[in-house]
This record gives structure tokens, C-alpha cells and sequence, in this order.
């Protein structure tokens, strides 16, 4: 019954935790890859050219293709080339249109697919991957050439899918995708790593995420805002995470309920539910024993804290200590506020709170007004 009750106020507690501080981002870890750049659009035509003169494309797609890569110098967005590549393997590719189709759902939660890439130039079969909850993936290297020329349709549609699997909050599965990539093989590496570590993040993958970013931030004056801004945001988030702490805890409860709102009842689901039993478990043990030891400590003089003092003895007054017996009863309304002034004084509690622990908080009162009822 004690433990039950500990665990409701570590519930409560993880409301009440205090907004995280944000340090600067440290330096770039030991491990990670020198500087990387993105390609400029001359250097993705010349690449889309060597794979177009390596296929047997019909007149409309040859027509297709010069439409969309014109010789003359082009100003897009690293996101923008992506998109053009896609649509461009799409036309031409079977498994790329496949993916690229996909990718244009706008299911809430879709059942995902057994993803099938295209092959690399000279390779003779497709890799392919298993989504829910499957292996990691494993595609065709080729042989011979350049790599980004080489495994471009792959490499474009892999990073084409892993973005969309992101966005939709299948970040285990977008890890699968686009855990085999790197800047230097992709036409928008800003775009891989930024997902990457989105991902990574979300996971609570501290030790792979944090040089993914640092990655990132090596060219951060060339980055679009939005991906400099919050991947200094996600280091300093992360940074500070300590393992066993009651935001990881919560933060693990989240993706537990994440992976269960998209149907994610497997092995990886089971096994996150126990580490989180686990570390409330090694929780309340930690606190427990302190109050043994704050306990034993204070029972060497004076009075213990949990024995009353005697009705003959004022203390440290000199009145008797007489109060007047009211009825507290259930007639009085004593302790119930009005449903609008409650959810004012609700309102005031959680107003400087991040979203995720207002959520807490406020299932944790529905909770108990549930139980009084």
C-alpha cells in the first residue's frame, strides 16, 4: 500500500519538475566526420545524368527528364532537389513510384509496407526492407563507380521515405531506413542528419544523437534556420538527461504511449514498459531508504518526528491548547471548490509547465477525482 502511494506522488512529481535550463552546444565530439558539403545543383545533374545514360528511358521520359534538369544553373533548397530527384525516379523506376506514391498518404496511422528500393547502377536486384518492428535493412552496394552516382536512386528514395517516417512519429523504423546513409552519398545531407537526429532524439538515443547534431552544426551558417535552431535545441534538451531521472521516466511513458497509438505492441514495446517499472522501482527503494536514514538520524535527541506530543504538554505555549470541533463533513463542501474556480487554480499550477508534464499533471487530478467518486 506505502509503495502504491509513493508511486502516485512520483506521478505527481513528474508534473511539478522545473522547465530544463538550455546550455550552449558543446564542441564537436572526437568521433565524429570531418566537414561535409551540400552538392551544389551542377554536381546532382551531372550525377542524374550518368544514371539517366545508364537506362533505357522511353522518348517522354527523356523529354521529362531535360524538362526538369535544364542546363543552366538552377537556385533551390537542398529539400527542393530532393524533391525533383524523387519525383524524377518515380517516372522511371517502378520501385521508386511505389515509395514515392507512399509517401504522398496522408493516413493518420498507416500500415506500412515492406519498403523495396531500386537498384544501384550495375547492381541486379533492389534492397529492400521489412518496416513494423523487422531487421534492419539491407541494400545492394554495386559495384564500381562513383558512390553518390551509383546508389543515387537509393540513396534519394531511402532518404525520401525515412523524412516521411519521421514526420508521422515512426522513428524507429525512419532509424532502419536511414541508418545506413551519410552525407557525403546523399543530395541533401543537412536533410539526413537533421531527421537523424530527430529521431534519434525522440528515442532518447543520447549517445547517437548528440554527434549526429554536433555533425550538423558544422555547417551551421549554411543551414536552413528552422534546422539550426532545434538541433541546438535537442543537444541542450538532451544533454542534461540523466539515466534513472523522473524526466527520462516520463519521457519513456510518452514513447510508450507514442508506439502504442501507432500499433506498436511488440517485443520493443514490452521491453520499454519494464524499464520503466524498473526505474521507478530503483526510484522508490533510493527514496525509502533516505527516510530510513533521515529517520534513524533524528532519533538520537528530542522528540520523533512521527510521535505526537503529549496533550499535557503545550508546545513551547502556554494556553491548553483547546480548538473548536467543527463538522468537516460531507455537507459542509469543505476542500471542494467550484468546477470554474478549480480549473482556474489547475490553470495557474501548470500555465509555466512544458506541454508534456501539464498532461501529466492534469491526468493526475482526473485520475483522483475519478477515485473520491
Amino acid at each position: 500500500m506505502r509503495r502504491r502511494w509513493t508511486i502516485l506522488f512520483l506521478t505527481a512529481g513528474l508534473a511539478f519538475a522545473g522547465a530544463v535550463s538550455l546550455p550552449a552546444v558543446g564542441q564537436t565530439p572526437a568521433e565524429t566526420r570531418a566537414g561535409w558539403q551540400s552538392p551544389g545543383y551542377a554536381e546532382i545533374r551531372r550525377a542524374m545524368i550518368a544514371w539517366r545514360d545508364a537506362q533505357s528511358l522511353a522518348p517522354d521520359q527523356l523529354e521529362d527528364f531535360a524538362r526538369r534538369w535544364p542546363e543552366q544553373e538552377r537556385a533551390m533548397t537542398e529539400e527542393e532537389a530532393l524533391e525533383l530527384a524523387a519525383e524524377t525516379f518515380a517516372r522511371c523506376i517502378p520501385e521508386a513510384k511505389a515509395l514515392y506514391e507512399f509517401c504522398g498518404r496522408d493516413d493518420a496511422r498507416p500500415t506500412l509496407p515492406v519498403f523495396v528500393y531500386p537498384p544501384p547502377m550495375g547492381g541486379s536486384a533492389p534492397g529492400s526492407s521489412v518496416a513494423p518492428e523487422g531487421a534492419a535493412p539491407t541494400g545492394s552496394a554495386g559495384s564500381g563507380g562513383d558512390p553518390f552516382t551509383r546508389r543515387l536512386p537509393e540513396t534519394t528514395m531511402r532518404l525520401y521515405v525515412g523524412r516521411w517516417l519521421v514526420r508521422h512519429g515512426f522513428h524507429d523504423e525512419a532509424i532502419e531506413q536511414m541508418d545506413t546513409l551519410s552525407p557525403d552519398e546523399v543530395i541533401a545531407p543537412s536533410t539526413l542528419l537533421f531527421f537523424q537526429s530527430v529521431a534519434l532524439h525522440r528515442l532518447l538515443r543520447k549517445d547517437a544523437c548528440l554527434p549526429r547534431i554536433a555533425m550538423l552544426l558544422q555547417n551551421e551558417s549554411s543551414l536552413p534556420r528552422r534546422y539550426r535552431d532545434l538541433a541546438k535545441l535537442m543537444a541542450a534538451d538532451l544533454k542534461p538527461l540523466e539515466d534513472g531521472s523522473l524526466d527520462e521516466i516520463s519521457r519513456l511513458m510518452e514513447d510508450v504511449r507514442r508506439r502504442l497509438w501507432l500499433a506498436r505492441a511488440g517485443k520493443r514495446v514490452r521491453d520499454e514498459e519494464d524499464e520503466v517499472v524498473n526505474k521507478l522501482d530503483k526510484m522508490i527503494e533510493e527514496i525509502e531508504k533516505q527516510q530510513q536514514q533521515q529517520q534513524q538520524a533524528g532519533g538520537g535527541g528530542g522528540t520523533a518526528p512521527n510521535q505526537p506530543l503529549p496533550d499535557s504538554v503545550p508546545a513551547g505555549g502556554k494556553g491548553p491548547g483547546n480548538v473548536a470541533q467543527r463538522d468537516l463533513g460531507s455537507g459542509s463542501g469543505w476542500g471542494n471548490l467550484p468546477p470554474r474556480e478549480r480549473d482556474e487554480a489547475l490553470q495557474e499550477i501548470t500555465k509555466n509547465l512544458p506541454s508534456h508534464y501539464r498532461e501529466v499533471i492534469e491526468e493526475y487530478f482526473r485520475r483522483l477525482a475519478r477515485a473520491s467518486d
